[in-house]
């Protein structure tokens, strides 16, 4: 991840529900609208299904399912590119790539549950708004847990 001497970095933040998410911008390849995606039938259901990407096949997960949440209005698909693959994120709303101050990282909240803390760094202000930021590493490794 860039960072300066601040100890800040570029994070693409995203909405699911009434929730703010952030993933280091530099790991987002691109968005794209939510369409032509192709369900995958006995699929885990947090894969929403597979997108053909200008003639490569991403695999797309649904973010809320994945950290125990529920999504409002899914409509954009974070391209993200972890181990040499691309690999979709649905969100509910894409917002803006913004400054992230890192060196305030907080923990979760209490009232978030430790099923759901696993998946997070921490929280940070960005823009002026709380975000919590999402381990790309275990969100995408870890078992997921049954909802």
């Amino acid at each position: 991840m860039l960072q300066n001497e601040q100890d800040a970095a570029l994070v693409s933040v995203f909405a699911l529900g009434d929730a703010l998410f952030g993933i280091p911008a530099l790991e987002v390849q691109e968005v794209v609208q939510l369409e032509g995606l192709t369900l995958v039938h006995h699929a885990h259901e947090t894969i929403s299904g597979i997108l053909n990407l200008r003639g490569q096949i991403v695999t797309v997960f649904d973010l809320a399912k994945r950290v125990g949440m529920q999504g409002e209005g899914k409509q954009h698909i974070l391209i993200v590119r972890w181990q040499d693959e691309n690999i979709g994120l649905l969100v509910d709303k894409v917002l803006d790539v913004l400054e992230a101050d890192l060196e305030d990282l907080q923990p979760p909240p209490a009232n978030v549950s430790a099923e759901q803390q696993q998946y997070f760094k921490g929280v940070c202000k960005a823009g002026g708004w709380l975000v919590a930021l999402l381990d790309l590493d275990k969100l995408l490794t870890e078992e997921p847990h049954e909802t």
